[in-house]
């Protein structure tokens, strides 16, 4: 099975890094993202399996779209995963009770991003 996996960062150099680690993977196809805005358009126009996405970005944040994508009726059960470099106990929350699937913090590592993927997708986690 394969998958798509919407990375979305305002860092160029992050979103290649994790096309880096996945296209070792032939199971994920990466769509790279670098706003909020673009995020949510490609949703609109794309199968997507997975969202990796950061929460610091200017214009419309990582939470805004965290938000957005959970009230859509074509995105509500859309897996999640925040990737940020905020080690913020309200964001953690917020994104929680917003029904994140996963909160990592950068720096990540290879094995943490394809373990995380993994168990969103499997539905080990969720």
């Amino acid at each position: 099975m394969s998958y798509n996996v919407l990375a979305v960062d305002d860092n160029k150099d992050i979103v290649d890094l994790i096309e880096s680690f996945l296209e070792v993977e032939p199971k994920y196809h990466v769509i790279k993202s670098y706003s909020g805005q673009d995020a949510l358009d490609k949703l609109a126009k794309e199968k997507i399996d997975v969202i990796i996405l950061d929460l610091m970005m200017p214009e419309i944040d990582g939470m805004e779209v965290l938000r957005r994508v959970r009230s859509s009726n074509e995105t509500k059960d859309m897996k999640v995963i925040i990737l940020t470099a905020k080690d913020d106990l309200e964001d953690f929350s917020e994104s929680l009770e917003l029904g994140v699937s996963l909160y990592l913090n950068k720096p990540f590592s290879y094995e943490k991003l394809k373990y995380s993927l993994e168990a969103v997708l499997e539905k080990k986690l969720d």
